[in-house]
């Protein structure tokens, strides 16, 4: 996914597991470039792989509390009608688009059922692992386009 969107892009620091493991720790890709705070990403809504969903995260100064603030990124006015544009979403306060993973939990039997299921025995083969892919790579151009 990494080379079919940009060189440029850069991962969060932790891994996909570190972030999922605990509750509103985001994994993500971003331009060096895109205004601070702002990312394609996953996050657990639950602690322990729970309640998973994806999407353009950019929190929104007006909406979130005062202790959270440091935590809004500048680009959110311009992403503010993503969810208008890019089907299957919505928005709240923190994300300018989000949806639910098509799986919720995202623990050892989900991780289990992706090499069991996949064509190759490799997690990025999977199917749904590859959707989701797609889907980072279709964030990233409507990002880059709305910032641009």
């Amino acid at each position: 996914m990494h080379g079919a969107i940009a060189p440029d892009f850069v991962a969060s620091a932790l891994s996909t597991a570190d972030c999922l493991t605990d509750q509103y720790v985001p994994w993500g890709l971003r331009r060096p470039s895109w205004p601070v705070n702002c990312e394609i990403a996953l996050e657990s809504q639950k602690v322990f792989f729970d309640q998973v969903k994806f999407g353009v995260k950019a929190p929104d100064i007006r909406r979130i509390r005062e202790d959270a603030q440091v935590y809004a990124s500048p680009a959110r006015p311009r992403l503010e009608d993503l969810a208008k544009h890019l089907t299957g979403g919505r928005k709240s306060a923190y994300w300018p688009w989000e949806q639910a993973s098509w799986e919720s939990y995202w623990g050892p039997e989900f991780a289990a059922r992706l090499v069991l299921q996949s064509p190759t025995g490799a997690v990025a083969d999977h199917p749904d692992v590859r959707d989701l892919a797609r889907r980072f790579v279709e964030l990233a151009r409507a990002v880059d386009a709305l910032l641009s």
